[in-house]
């Protein structure tokens, strides 16, 4: 992509890549979109043979994104390509990439979490440190595929201002105590008991 054509899409808020292959030259192109704020990356392989460059991670870090997705996506690359994504004035987050989930913590305003799939085998223990040092996520969606591991417990303090849950049943065991949740949406693969229905009244 030239320089000229990149020159046309400088009012650009959102941008879906999908399907392709993340490189130098599709990290340099983004880096050219000044007003991006929302950026969904969706099944594509991140390939960076040699260290980002100092001004093309600085001209990256500079972007002011609301809203990220990342989802589907590969590579030996990607955590070298996330890490330099600044989350200054991220508000929502979509995806189940650990190196993402971590920088939550250099988030101040995120109000949105929604975890699509999480490789882990005990998925609270590296999510319950980072959930405890959000406390202004207004809402958590984790999907139904994640392996939870065993029960947890948040800190009574943790995700003061949480109003809108969607997990799987155990994960609410942990997240609805002390918390005043507006909206709960329950994805199970299990038949709900009445011993289940007392952990939402």
């Amino acid at each position: 992509m030239s320089l000229q054509s990149m020159s046309l899409m400088l009012n650009i808020t959102e941008l879906t890549l999908q399907k392709i292959l993340i490189n130098k030259d599709v990290i340099h192109m983004i880096t050219h979109l000044p007003e991006l704020h929302t950026l969904i990356i969706k099944c594509c392989q991140v390939i960076i043979n040699d260290p980002i460059p100092n001004a093309l991670a600085s001209k990256l870090s500079l972007l002011q994104l609301e809203f990220l997705s990342v989802t589907g996506t590969w590579g030996e690359s990607l955590c070298t390509f996330v890490k330099h994504l600044s989350f200054r004035s991220l508000m929502k987050l979509r995806t189940g990439i650990l190196e993402l989930l971590e920088k939550l913590v250099e988030a101040p305003s995120i109000i949105s979490l929604e975890i699509n799939h999480f490789l882990s085998n005990d998925t609270w223990q590296e999510l319950q440190p980072i959930l405890e040092a959000t406390p202004t996520l207004r809402t958590f969606h984790l999907s139904p595929i994640c392996r939870l591991g065993p029960p947890f417990k948040l800190n009574p303090q943790a995700l003061p201002h949480l109003e809108d849950v969607e997990s799987p049943l155990p994960a609410l065991q942990g997240l609805l105590p002390g918390r005043c949740i507006h909206s709960i949406g329950i994805k199970s693969y299990y038949h709900l008991t009445s011993s289940d229905v007392k952990i939402i009244k």
